[in-house]
């Protein structure tokens, strides 16, 4: 889903980082996911940004 390089930059940052860092990061991960996922099921439905 992601480049190698862009993980292993963020496993990098989280390793080094306080709790409170390591949980942003992992929202901020999900919060792309979502919105990876959410641009590709609108790909595949166009229909849905017409209504």
């Amino acid at each position: 889903m992601f480049p190698p390089v862009l993980t292993q930059t963020i496993g990098r940052l989280v390793g080094k980082a306080s709790p409170a860092r390591r949980v942003f990061a992992a929202l901020t991960v999900l919060f792309l996911v979502a919105i990876d996922a959410g641009a590709q099921s609108a790909a595949l439905e166009p229909s849905a940004l017409s209504r």
